[in-house]
């Protein structure tokens, strides 16, 4: 039997019916859930999932009129800081956590307004070889307090610039970079083959 690579993997599930004492399929919706986990304290069902090589994520739902309804649901990106002189990509992925999906490792703003990462090592960050682009941007966040959820305050994004390179001028990404507190936003037009002859915003 075929099966694909975890965590995706397909199980038969099956609920106990009180009433008649023997156990029943599950609703179609759980059926469709691979690799489910529950949390009987919160009731909700959450799943560990990847789409490819390079993309992991978390989904979360709830019993709703004898099935199940996706919650939420949120997936990896890559977070660009600097090492010193070097430009290294994290690789950010979710978990569930206490009935929420948490980015544990993230880049947080003090009260005084600087940053500082959690729980991410720049050396454990792979050096930049600017392979990817998509998903690739920094989310800050508010600390958690008093036992609440940490906050999303803003995301910096992948920008485009117009620029001069070694073919001419290109539209060429400025990627925000963590680096020392702070939010460093650099043009990588070093490679032509990464930028473009047409702003790729107003595609």
């Amino acid at each position: 039997m075929f099966l694909p690579a975890g965590p995706n993997i397909p199980r038969q599930t099956w609920l106990y019916d009180v009433a008649t004492g023997r156990f029943v399929d599950a609703p179609a919706g759980l059926q469709d859930i691979s690799s489910a986990e529950f949390d009987p304290v919160r009731r909700i069902v959450y799943s560990y999932w990847r789409a490819s090589c390079c993309e992991h994520g978390v989904s979360t739902y709830r019993w709703t009129d004898g099935d199940v309804e996706e919650i939420d649901s949120q997936s990896s990106y890559f977070l660009p800081l600097m090492d010193g002189t070097e430009r290294r990509l994290c690789y950010v992925m979710p978990s569930y956590q206490n009935g929420e999906i948490d980015f544990a490792r993230r880049v947080e703003q003090a009260s005084d307004g600087s940053l500082k990462l959690r729980q991410i090592d720049p050396k454990s960050c792979d050096i930049d070889a600017w392979v990817f682009l998509e998903r690739t941007y920094i989310d800050i966040w508010q600390p958690s307090q008093n036992g609440q959820k940490a906050t999303l305050l803003r995301t910096e994004e992948i920008a485009w610039k117009q620029t001069e390179t070694s073919v001419g001028q290109r539209f060429c990404p400025e990627v925000p970079f963590f680096d020392s507190g702070r939010i460093k936003r650099v043009v990588l037009s070093e490679n032509p083959d990464m930028c473009s002859e047409q702003n790729p915003q107003q595609e």
